[in-house]
């Protein structure tokens, strides 16, 4: 049987789980509840296919939650336990070590599920960087199996001696693409000259810069318009920045995916200036090429994105030309043509079906 303990449970995490739950026996979430003014949503319980122990604990504070602790306690007393899942987060070293103590009583194995530790640490000087290597080295020897989200991640960590070779697995992060493929076969829209934003309206994602890059494609192109999907505690703050602007929609948080679908087929790109992670995967699987730019906040899924290839990574303080390169991607039909074949050519290695065979093969389950 497996504890899985997911601090933030959010709908691709659900249905990550659903499709692994689908092929091993007994897997258990213990989970706490969602931030929503932060932009997450909680699924409905009927999208849930696992078995789940709730605790009303937000993921800041479920490393020091005591009823985060009783109820691990009591999951491995009433259950036959022989793998426990924890992410390695510093938010919750005290509840690893409490893991970690508790495998020499219970006797099971101890994994983790993250990404690369540089990943958005790359930025900190270099006695912080040193520190940050010293822990993240320490916690990682505390774990008997380390999944990544990416294989660049898995490398990069290996070739750092930031973990054993032994014990180092990646499975590709990713969303539920095969449901996106069911929903858009035989799909021949054609796509306007859109732009579709889609991520939490929090500052990382740098929705200012959003706004004043498509004020200036407008001026390339009269019928762009700009779609914004997600929520946030941000959100009026850039709706205030954006009243006056032509053509910029706000949608608010969706995650029905059939109501993501039409805006995704009448738009042709996605633009996310800032921190970017699973909406590269979203828009790979429309065949929509991905705009981002070259910012140290990125999270592992920045990986899949090549330049040039399946979509865009632009210098942070090049504006001009950056716009230049985008309204010839949007203009340009033979050159959007081959970047959206590649970047459905590389969504289709990263479906739930392959993230769960990796994952099974790391966890040996």
């Amino acid at each position: 049987m497996i504890l899985w303990i997911a601090p933030n449970l959010n709908h691709y995490k659900v249905r990550q789980l659903n499709k692994l739950s689908s092929q091993v026996d007994g897997l258990r979430v213990l989970h706490g509840s969602v931030n929503e003014s932060a932009g997450h949503k909680m699924p409905d319980k009927k999208e849930i296919h696992f078995d789940r122990v709730s605790v009303k604990s937000t993921k800041e504070k479920f490393g020091w939650d005591f009823a985060v602790y009783k109820t691990i306690i009591q999951e491995l007393k009433g259950n036959d336990i022989k793998l426990v899942v924890m992410p390695m987060e510093r938010k919750h070293v005290s509840l690893i070590l409490f893991l970690f103590a508790l495998k020499f009583v219970f006797k099971f194995r101890l994994a983790t599920y993250n990404h690369h530790y540089l990943q958005r640490r790359e930025h900190k000087n270099g006695l912080r960087s040193f520190f940050d290597r010293k822990g993240v080295r320490l916690i990682t020897r505390l774990y008997d199996i380390v999944v990544y989200y990416t294989e660049g991640g898995m490398r990069r960590s290996i070739e750092e001696g930031m973990v054993c070779k032994r014990k180092a697995f990646f499975t590709s992060n990713t969303i539920d693409v095969e449901r996106i493929f069911r929903i858009t076969d035989g799909n021949e829209i054609k796509p306007e000259n859109n732009i579709l934003f889609i991520a939490r309206i929090i500052p990382s994602k740098r929705v200012d810069i959003l706004l004043e890059y498509f004020q200036e494609i407008k001026k390339h192109l009269k019928d762009s318009k700009l779609f914004i999907i997600g929520g946030g505690h941000g959100i009026e703050k850039y709706k205030d920045i954006s009243e006056g602007h032509e053509d910029v929609c706000w949608l608010g948080g969706i995650v029905e995916e059939e109501t993501i679908a039409k805006y995704m087929n009448i738009s042709k790109i996605v633009f996310v200036p800032g921190a970017s992670g699973l909406s590269i995967v979203h828009s790979f699987a429309y065949k929509k090429p991905y705009v981002t730019l070259n910012v140290k906040t990125h999270g592992p899924e920045i990986d899949y994105l090549v330049n040039d290839i399946n979509g865009l990574i632009l210098p942070f303080d090049d504006k001009q030309n950056n716009i230049r390169k985008i309204v010839k991607l949007l203009n340009d039909d033979a050159y959007y043509r081959e970047m959206s074949e590649a970047a459905y050519e590389t969504v289709k290695k990263l479906t739930l079906e392959n993230w769960v065979k990796n994952m099974r093969n790391a966890l040996q389950v």
